[in-house]
């Protein structure tokens, strides 16, 4: 199964794949987190090549706009409106695919949370939501890395981190942590754990949730 996730890996790094696209590939692919890490740098040092840039950086660097020249309102709605549903149809085309209509469905109808979406100021003192609303580890992972995704796309077309949080619109029991420099997503596990990714590229479980505004650990 090793060699298995290393060809794996392998691949999707000669396609330029970053580390947190090969983690959500790996997830996909039903060889799950663990070791992944271990197994990407492994392959970084065998090819002799660097870790691909970050979303917000490639963006850059093939001259999207920043907020020094940013987009009208009118096409910063329209933008969002159409990433919007193309997120939700790639989560419904994903979920039907590796867990039949069945565990698709409550994606879309979840039972009501008991506390609204967290959005972190510099510093916090609040109760996390531990409730994991009856998704599976894996779908609660898959969750996370999907919305830092989205997350790293927004920071990328808006040249900022304001309010980063509230226009991603983080769906429970996935939270969202932030500060001026930096965010990060984190959920329950079924464990009392919590699977967390930040902007820096940290992704993995960690007992707590973020003690500090946008970073896991």
């Amino acid at each position: 199964m090793e060699e298995e996730k290393k060809a794996f890996v392998q691949k999707l790094l000669h396609e330029g794949a970053t580390r947190l696209a090969v983690k959500s590939a790996c997830i996909g692919q039903g060889y799950g987190t663990a070791g992944i890490d271990e197994i990407y740098s492994t392959v970084l040092t065998e090819l002799g090549i660097s870790e691909p840039k970050d979303v917000t950086t490639a963006l850059q660097a093939t001259g999207e706009r920043t907020l020094s020249s940013a987009p009208t309102h009118s096409q910063i709605k329209k933008k969002r409106s159409q990433f919007l549903v193309f997120c939700v149809l790639a989560v419904l085309s994903l979920g039907i695919v590796f867990f039949g209509i069945k565990e698709v469905v409550p994606l879309f109808i979840p039972k009501a949370p008991s506390d609204e979406p967290i959005v972190w100021g510099q510093k916090s003192e609040i109760k996390t939501n531990t409730d994991t609303m009856g998704f599976s580890d894996g779908v609660l992972e898959a969750k996370v890395i999907s919305t830092l995704a989205s997350a790293n796309v927004q920071a990328g077309r808006m040249g900022s981190l304001d309010g980063i949080c509230k226009d991603i619109s983080v769906v429970p029991p996935v939270q969202c942590t932030q500060s001026a420099t930096s965010f990060a997503v984190f959920a329950p596990l079924s464990t009392g754990a919590f699977y967390c990714a930040d902007k820096a590229g940290f992704s993995s479980t960690v007992p707590n949730p973020p003690s500090v505004a946008g970073k896991c650990k």
